[in-house]
């Protein structure tokens, strides 16, 4: 007999079943993906105590060197939770020429997420999103 859809014959299924089953008996809790916005050091500023805290359990540094560094960079991109920040990341845009072409990049610095939302990939979410939405703002722009 066939199997009924794709994810039934790849056994896709049974694993969503099992992983679901495993986290009812151990008591975890899934956590949803955290929404990332871009925010300019201005609009962070609210929320340089909730990011301090993330950092000062996280990376062994000053206080003073993470004053310096959170004005050092231009924009950053910011994971929320239910209204709390849960990770962060610098972000570095520069646009220049080489050869007569307009370039664009995009380069991530310092990135600090709490132990539960790591493996997500939300720093590479976050660059492709970020990409994407430059691309459509100007599609014809080489």
């Amino acid at each position: 007999m066939p199997p009924k859809s794709i994810g039934q014959s790849f056994g896709v299924m049974e694993n969503t079943i099992a992983i679901t089953r495993t986290m009812e008996v151990t008591g975890t809790k899934r956590l949803r993906r955290p929404r990332v916005r871009f925010l300019t050091p201005e609009q962070l500023a609210p929320f340089k105590e909730q990011i301090w805290e993330i950092n000062a359990a996280l990376v062994e540094w000053s206080k003073e060197e993470f004053e310096q560094d959170f004005d050092a960079a231009g924009r950053y991109a910011v994971f929320f939770s239910a209204g709390e920040v849960v990770g962060i990341c610098t972000v570095m845009e520069q646009e220049f020429q080489i050869d007569g072409r307009r370039v664009f990049t995009i380069g991530l610095g310092r990135a600090v997420v709490q132990p539960q939302y790591r493996n997500q990939f939300l720093v590479q979410r976050a660059l492709i999103f970020r990409w994407m939405r430059r691309f459509a703002m100007r599609p014809w722009q080489p």
